[in-house]
């Protein structure tokens, strides 16, 4: 899993690439709280995350409950079919906030 983190628009944006699996979801929730300590506001780029499996549905799941009791901004971006898909069938596509 590759993690590029960049600041935008007062937005803290993660890019990640690669698949989001067990053994590399600490990974990305390592660098999700690192950026949670500096900004309540966060945007997690999926364009280039080919395979998502439960680890990362539970990390989505998980960063929208901290945003939201940061009372911050929570964005998951350009996820392609496939995660779309999972988020679909796991019902997050009804809570997180997908563009």
């Amino acid at each position: 899993m590759e993690i590029e983190k960049k600041i935008e628009d007062g937005m803290t944006v993660l890019y990640l690439k690669g698949r989001i699996i067990s053994t590399q979801s600490g990974e990305v929730e390592g660098a999700i709280e690192e950026a949670l300590k500096e900004n309540n506001k966060l945007v997690l780029d999926l364009k280039n995350v080919d395979f998502m499996v439960s680890a990362g549905v539970r990390l989505l799941l998980a960063t929208n409950n901290e945003v939201e009791e940061k009372e911050g901004t929570f964005i998951v971006r350009n996820a392609n079919n496939v995660i779309m898909e999972v988020l679909k069938i796991t019902g997050l596509t009804k809570f997180l906030n997908i563009q």
